[in-house]
């Protein structure tokens, strides 16, 4: 996990407050799992061990309602394929990664998909894998 920063402003985010408190304690989580760039693997249950290992949250339920109020994307290869990556919206303009933090994780992952398209899940469109890593 790597350190970031949490403003005064996220506890008065009534967006996100809507979300209830799991959610908002597992964006706050992301944060520290996700990339430089903001970007992490879609793998739920490694979030929850990474998160909450104590706890009986329903990580892939809080995920789904991150992405439908905004606050993430996640990323498919196709409209019904299992999610690959979750970017969260905004981090490069709120986080300030240290600058010894290695490179973005995804990278490789993303080059050897080159030219495949992927689906955003909670916004309708599709983009290239190179464009995603590219928006994160």
């Amino acid at each position: 996990m790597r350190s970031r920063n949490i403003k005064p402003g996220f506890f008065r985010n009534e967006d996100l407050a809507r979300l209830g408190p799991s959610a908002m304690l597992l964006f706050e989580g992301l944060w520290l799992i996700a990339d430089r760039a903001g970007c992490l693997e879609y793998r739920p249950e490694r979030i929850k061990a990474d998160l909450f290992p104590y706890t009986s949250m329903d990580v892939e339920t809080e995920i789904d309602k991150l992405g439908n109020a905004g606050f993430i994307q996640v990323y498919e290869l196709s409209e019904n394929s299992a999610p690959i990556a979750i970017e969260v919206v905004n981090f490069t303009k709120h986080q300030n990664p240290h600058k010894n933090e290695r490179p973005s994780d995804l990278k490789p992952i993303l080059e050897a998909e080159t030219g495949n398209r992927v689906q955003v899940r909670y916004k309708n469109g599709t983009c290239t894998l190179q464009e995603l890593y590219k928006s994160c």
